[in-house]
């Protein structure tokens, strides 16, 4: 079995006739990749932190707030904030170590350059199909929560009113628009 130089220098004679099989065909990617993932910065900040949301809510001085002050929904946002950036930690860590389990396979030995190739076009659906499938399912969320009407418990996206002049049993309800 010739080394990796031998292979090479091989290769650089004849390279449209030059077969070597491979004694094992396949090999995980987290053999030879690693990836670093980046977070935005919120995601590590106080404003996602337990502590801060408390602070906002705990004690029911928002509702002492007109709706349009952020103190009066600001744990609602953050709580979001909080819960969002925890859903983009899952998928991402989940989507790496699922990457990493996938295996490159080739009967035969392939170039350097053929290898760098194909794994930048592999890395780089990576990066684009992560995010990707991530938006879908946050536009999913978003389409059910619009597409059903659900009114918010803090009151974020509807209002309600009613008329003590009127015995109707029907609660009339509009969209807030800040």
């Amino acid at each position: 079995m010739p080394s990796q130089t031998q292979y090479e220098n091989l290769l650089m004679l004849n390279s449209t006739a030059l077969q070597c099989p491979c004694h094992n065909i396949s090999i995980p990617y987290k053999h030879f990749i690693t990836i670093n993932k980046i977070f935005h910065q919120v995601c590590s900040s106080d404003f996602v932190k337990e502590k801060w949301i408390n602070f906002l809510f705990i004690g029911g001085k928002w509702r002492n707030y007109d709706r349009v002050d952020l103190r009066s929904r600001g744990s609602a946002y953050f709580d979001l904030l909080s819960a969002l950036c925890k859903i983009s930690k899952i998928t991402i860590n989940n989507a790496i170590e699922q990457f990493l389990d996938d295996v490159f396979i080739s009967a035969t030995v392939v170039s350097e350059s053929e290898f760098n190739m194909h794994m930048n076009v592999i890395i780089n659906q990576f990066k684009t199909n992560t995010p990707a499938r991530f938006s879908r399912d946050l536009q999913l969320l978003r389409d059910s929560t619009h597409g059903n009407a659900f009114i918010s418990g803090y009151f974020l996206n509807w209002y309600w009113w009613i008329n003590y002049d009127i015995d109707d049993v029907t609660v009339p309800t509009g969209v807030v628009t800040l």
